[in-house]
């Protein structure tokens, strides 16, 4: 998690509107994107329950979450939107 707070910080890793950690300019260092991994992994999982419990569909659960993430992204952190581009906050 510290790896990828780091990446954030840098403009290197963001949240997209899907949920999920993106790479802003493409890739990162091995261990930054074994982080990623790991965590959007870990994410899929928890947006797969939460469709499982409350009905709707997988990305439909991710997309919600990734509205919240999105909302607390500190001012100069990137985000990409659906369908859209890479903008900073």
């Amino acid at each position: 998690k510290a790896a990828v707070d780091a990446a954030k910080a840098a403009g290197t890793v963001g949240e997209q509107a899907d949920g999920y950690l993106g790479f802003v300019k493409g890739s990162a260092d091995a261990a930054t994107t074994a982080a990623v991994t790991a965590i959007n992994a870990a994410r899929g999982e928890v947006y797969a329950q939460t469709a499982a419990k409350s009905g709707v569909s997988k990305e439909a659960a991710g997309q919600a979450t990734g509205v919240q993430l999105i909302g607390k992204l500190p001012a100069g952190q990137y985000y990409k939107p659906l369908g859209g581009d890479w903008t900073k906050k």
